[in-house]
């Protein structure tokens, strides 16, 4: 199974769980979800500091830093998403992290969103969005929110067998 681009757009924004599931049945791979999830969770934390972070996101983030609240809403854990945040010199920045495990409903369902815009206190329609997944964009538009989605800014370097 070659983890292409298109495949990695597919998934973005799934909790790693259910990405081992979608991965299992689309490609009727024999595999244990649970430990394969350990095992892309580890190795993306030992390599995660070689990912470049999006810079004209990263910009906008410093430039309102103390400005406008700020909350991160991820289908990652909360673990490896504050680690995220550190590693592109931005964790300061964000009050908050809605994580995988802090909904029921992920993305596209637009709760992660909803609740990030309640615990930073601002209305769903006053919340801009910077998602690099389509279920992250589907959430947005779901909750109301503006959104951007900073794809095009990526600089694509997979395509490895798994």
């Amino acid at each position: 199974m070659a983890f292409t681009p298109e495949l990695f757009v597919e998934v973005t924004g799934i909790p790693a769980l259910q990405t081992s599931q979608y991965l299992k049945a689309r490609f009727n791979l024999d595999l244990d979800e649970v430990e394969f999830t350990r095992v892309k969770e580890e190795r993306y934390e030992k390599n995660m500091d070689m990912a470049k972070p999006i810079e004209p996101v990263i910009k906008i983030i410093r430039e309102n830093k103390g400005k406008l609240p700020m909350a991160c809403g991820t289908g990652g854990s909360q673990y490896l998403a504050w680690k995220t945040l550190e590693i592109a010199g931005v964790k300061d920045c964000f009050e908050y992290v809605v994580a995988a495990e802090d909904v029921i409903h992920h993305k596209p369902f637009p709760d992660t969103f909803l609740k990030a815009a309640e615990l930073i206190d601002i209305k769903p329609s006053d919340c801009e969005v910077f998602e690099d997944g389509q279920l992250g964009l589907q959430a947005a538009a779901s909750a109301g929110m503006m959104f951007v989605d900073v794809t095009p800014f990526y600089e694509v370097t997979i395509g490895r067998e798994l």
